[in-house]
């Protein structure tokens, strides 16, 4: 190589670091659920609140890259477990998913049971999961309702139907094939308001499940080792509130209203 040529390269390389330092990829997956990700499954999401939350956790990170794709929850799951996929865009913490490590949480959200007002005209009230045996329920499969619900649904004392997405799960509860549906809750408030429904579907003012939502990463993913640096990161955007615009800005364009939970992003 000419000597000049050889200098102007160690040159080039001490005055760009950034430019021979290989970034790392980490895969990301989650199913379409608007308006956490939207898109189609089998590609990467157009847009969404976890879409945006993920890219601004991980520009704020030296030398990691981060992809998402749209999967089938169950196959996410699946791929996640077996260290095919890194992690989940967002979820909530479940003691069926032993092969998951969870950050800092990022958000907090309440699920809720969704109900057609001609079915319930009153309402319909519930304690505990006993009084919900008599109605059938519509649910993700690979989803989770919180330990107590799990557990009742394990011992058959829970009618559960369990759908591949849960838009499938709120078509059903349209027809009446399903007494009422768990959901995030602002996710049944965008797909009743998406679908022109909202006058006809309701949400039970008790909540299934108050929890906070996570970035569940691969215990056989090497992001593992980043774990320091990525709770900094999300505690960071927490605490300035960027989270929290991000989700605003989200929800505006959406015309959904901000969950008052969402005030503790």
């Amino acid at each position: 190589m000419n000597r000049q040529l050889q200098k102007a390269l160690i040159l080039f390389v001490l005055l760009n670091p950034h430019w021979v330092e290989a970034k790392t990829v980490y895969t990301f997956c989650e199913d379409p659920w608007p308006p956490f990700t939207i898109g189609y499954k089998g590609m990467a999401p157009t847009g969404g609140i976890s879409v945006k939350i993920l890219e601004e956790i991980f520009a704020q990170m030296e030398g990691v890259e981060i992809k998402m794709i749209l999967l089938p929850w169950k196959r996410c799951l699946h791929d996640v477990e077996s260290g095919n996929i890194d992690g989940l865009m967002m979820a909530l913490k479940s003691k069926q998913r032993p092969y998951l490590i969870y950050p800092e949480p990022v958000l907090n959200y309440n699920v809720r049971l969704f109900y057609l007002k001609n079915k319930f005209p009153e309402g319909f009230q519930w304690n505990g999961v006993e009084d919900l045996s008599q109605y059938w329920i519509g649910l993700l499969a690979g989803s989770t309702m919180g330990e107590q619900f799990d557990t009742a649904m394990e011992k058959g004392i829970l009618k559960v139907e369990q759908s591949r997405d849960f838009e499938l799960n709120f078509r059903k509860l349209m027809i009446q094939r399903v007494d009422l549906v768990v959901s995030n809750e602002i996710v049944g408030d965008y797909w009743a308001h998406q679908n022109g429904v909202s006058h006809l579907i309701e949400k039970h003012p008790k909540s299934v499940l108050e929890s906070p939502y996570y970035i569940p990463i691969s215990k056989k993913s090497s992001l593992v080792q980043h774990l320091p640096t990525l709770n900094r990161v999300i505690l960071q955007l927490k605490e300035s509130k960027a989270i929290q615009r991000i989700v605003e800005k989200q929800l505006a364009s959406s015309t959904i209203a901000p969950s008052p939970q969402c005030a503790e992003c």
